[in-house]
């Protein structure tokens, strides 16, 4: 039996300085889903 498979990536963002701020992760979570990406997973280092 063959099957269609495909692989889909996901996108992990690691918020530190300015990558912590809400402007910055707004535009990551707007380019990850204009690019396909599964999924997103944002760490936020304080």
């Amino acid at each position: 039996m063959e099957q269609d498979a495909h692989l889909r990536l996901g996108l992990h963002a690691l918020g530190i300085g300015t990558g912590a701020e809400r402007a910055t992760i707004d535009a990551v979570a707007v380019a990850a889903e204009r690019s396909g990406s599964a999924t997103l997973c944002i760490s936020i280092v304080w």
